[in-house]
């Protein structure tokens, strides 16, 4: 569970972090819990979590959610999706491929 958890919870302060970029009319809060949980989920569910511990599965993709959602620059890419709606659920955040995700670090 989240509470027993300290690399969720360690996650879930990377990601408060980050949602600080989105406008205060957002409820970054509530964005980065729904995608901690997404998260987590999709590395327990990935093939990589058989050869190497979750966690590891886990905060490589954290890092490249945090990297897209902050951009290089400022709004990134991922940001502009999510606030248009794009992205229907934090589900489809935590599937965006590495390749994805650094394409929107990038923007």
């Amino acid at each position: 569970s989240f509470e027993l958890s300290t690399a969720r919870q360690a996650g879930f302060e990377f990601l408060s972090d980050a949602a600080s970029h989105f406008p205060p009319t957002v409820n970054g809060a509530h964005i980065s819990r729904a995608i901690e949980a997404a998260l987590y989920s999709w590395a327990h569910d990935n093939p990589k979590s058989l050869s190497q511990p979750w966690q590891l599965v886990y905060f490589e993709k954290l890092h490249g959610v945090i990297a897209a959602l902050t951009g290089k620059w400022e709004d990134s890419q991922l940001m502009k999706d999510l606030l248009s709606g794009k992205h229907s659920s934090a589900k489809d955040v935590a599937a965006l491929s590495i390749d994805q995700l650094e394409k929107s670090f990038l923007s």
